[in-house]
């Protein structure tokens, strides 16, 4: 799942190009992993480089990393969106997502990277609405993953919405900037490489 992960993000930024983009790995403790960019391949290098033995804390907090990224995107001062990727996101965690997002006023997406009711068992099966309940918690939707790159037209709308209903005065001063792109931070949730939880995807990028 994490290379598909990692394929998936490079299909969303080529259909950003010019957007600014950071990345954020979690399980336990979050990490920057790398800050905004306009490069996409970079994002790319260093997800893929990514491993759970780099990360000093086991577990699973996203309201800690999406806390984090939040942070770090008001103090840049940018136009953004989270686009949170993981294949599970416990329900304590949506009151969590909910001051977040209520405290910075960034909508987080999710990108459900776990399978569908097609999928035969023993891939890790989709909580459609625990993780669709996580995405509204944080003012955004859902996106599950697909074999095609409908998933990943569909992340681009979500995010492109999310700048066009910012507050009047704050989308103004973007424009103002020369900025018409939101610039998503991902988070990619470390939980994709636990044991026995592997996803196959056949289809693009193959």
């Amino acid at each position: 799942r994490l290379t598909r992960a990692v394929q998936k993000t490079g299909d969303l930024l080529e259909l950003r190009p010019g957007t600014r983009t950071g990345l954020m790995a979690y399980a336990g403790s979050s990490h920057l992993v790398m800050p905004l960019t306009t490069d996409p391949e970079i994002i790319t290098y260093f997800a893929s480089s990514l491993a759970p033995e780099l990360m000093p804390v086991a577990g699973d907090d996203p309201v800690h990393a999406v806390e984090m990224a939040a942070r770090r995107l008001r103090e840049a001062g940018t136009p953004a969106s989270i686009l949170l990727v993981a294949d599970s996101i416990d329900p304590v965690s949506h009151a969590g997502l909910v001051q977040v997002h209520e405290a910075y006023g960034f909508d987080i997406h999710v990108y459900a990277m776990a399978a569908g009711p097609d999928v035969v068992p023993p891939a890790p099966f989709l909580d459609r609405d625990a993780m669709a309940a996580a995405a509204a918690a944080g003012g955004g939707r859902l996106v599950t993953v697909t074999p095609d790159v409908s998933d990943v037209h569909t992340l681009n709308e979500r995010v492109t919405r999310s700048i066009a209903s910012a507050p009047a005065g704050e989308g103004a001063r973007w424009r103002d900037m020369g900025y018409y792109l939101l610039w998503p931070l991902l988070l990619l949730s470390l939980l994709f490489w636990r044991k026995g939880g592997g996803v196959e995807l056949k289809g693009v990028g193959q």
